[in-house]
């Protein structure tokens, strides 16, 4: 006999196919169809903790993945706000802090779900008064994700302070925090005050966590070859003083720069075509370079890999860099002569090309036999 479906089970079996998704090839992703499937099925078994998984599991999803998960990140969204409207209070503190860190890794333009995060904010306001309120690791990531969140759906100030008391951090508090913990703060640091600047509370925690990461900066990550290959062009054409600085995986406050001449707060950026194709990847840029406009005022210069392959890297580069002119060597007077011999010689050609048959005749025409006649 068939064992009935429960939602425990249901949300058991959806656990399993993401695990088995996780892991698969972009061949083998028939689970988000089936999971699709199933949760089209039993619509009436969903539950908060359902879709608290479902916002974590997705979230967690690489980029191509969430891609071909559209549909069920579409399906999912809007049935999520309308259950979360009803059924607010089964959401605790453990599915409340699934979906605001879900938020901004959803390729989703939140903005179209603004009553859905509002009150999505306001349950966590609540859960913060429960007993079972989030731990400290799950509400620094809170705040990281509502900075980011913050920035494209307004968000109230007493929530913000409210964090802010339920976090309760000193100075000793934070310079025992790990860098990957304190990163995620500082996000929210930078984010919040840039909006509050006169709020005592979040300068004096930026002030802590500034200094923390300075001491302890990000490790470099792996270094690209696309990034290395752009360095080293760069390296080869810049003047000495920007060449010898040139710096591949920077440490500014939570990022590492690809490549960043700390002199001129410059940040360039080598983007795969991924960071144009997800709207999640697109948001994410969007707030880092706002975030370090405000921190040190550095301006990023965003470089599509795929354009720069297709074109006289060089030229591109300088192109994109405008407004940096000043830092590329001056071109030899033996170079521009050579360029200016170049494209006469271009030139030339293309005026002859246009020459109809008739005037390129080794026949004499009538104008040069009367000049020979003189």
């Amino acid at each position: 006999m068939e064992e009935k479906l429960t939602a425990v089970s249901l949300n058991k079996g959806i656990a399993d196919l993401f695990f088995r998704l996780r892991n698969a090839t972009l061949n083998e992703a028939e689970f988000i169809t089936e999971i699709y499937e199933r949760l089209h099925q039993h619509k009436n078994l969903i539950n908060a903790r359902t879709y608290g998984m479902l916002f974590h599991k997705l979230s967690k999803l690489d980029h191509d993945k969430q891609i071909l998960a559209k549909k069920l990140i579409e399906f999912t969204i809007p049935h999520a706000g309308e259950y979360f409207k009803k059924h607010s209070k089964e959401f605790g503190s453990r599915e409340v802090v699934r979906l605001v860190c879900a938020f901004p890794k959803l390729p989703v333009t939140w903005t179209n779900h603004t009553r859905f995060v509002i009150r999505v904010l306001k349950r966590l306001y609540k859960t913060l008064e429960n007993p079972e309120k989030p731990s400290d690791g799950e509400l620094i990531g809170v705040l990281s994700a509502f900075a980011k969140l913050g920035f494209f759906v307004e968000e109230p100030l007493p929530l913000l302070l409210k964090l802010l008391d339920a976090l309760n951090y000193t100075e000793e508090k934070v310079q025992a925090l790990s860098v990957s913990s304190a990163s995620a703060l500082w996000l929210f640091c930078v984010y919040a005050k840039s909006r509050f600047e006169k709020e005592a509370r979040i300068v004096q925690l930026f002030d802590w966590v500034d200094a923390h990461l300075k001491k302890n900066p990000q490790k470099a990550g792996d270094i690209n070859e696309s990034h290395t290959a752009i360095a080293e062009l760069l390296k080869q054409n810049l003047k000495a003083e920007f060449s010898d600085e040139l710096q591949l995986e920077y440490s500014v406050g939570a990022y590492a720069l690809d490549i960043a001449i700390p002199s001129l707060k410059l940040n360039i950026e080598v983007d795969g075509n991924q960071h144009y194709r997800a709207e999640n990847l697109v948001r994410k840029d969007k707030f880092r370079d706002y975030v370090l406009k405000y921190y040190e005022d550095w301006t990023t210069i965003r470089i599509p890999l795929k354009e720069c392959r297709r074109k006289d890297k060089l030229d591109y580069l300088k192109e994109k860099l405008s407004g940096f002119e000043h830092i590329f060597k001056p071109i030899s007077p033996e170079v521009t002569q050579g360029l200016a011999k170049h494209h006469l010689l271009k030139s030339s050609a293309v005026q002859n090309s246009n020459i109809g048959p008739s005037k390129l005749s080794s026949e004499p025409t009538r104008e040069s036999r009367a000049l020979e006649k003189k």
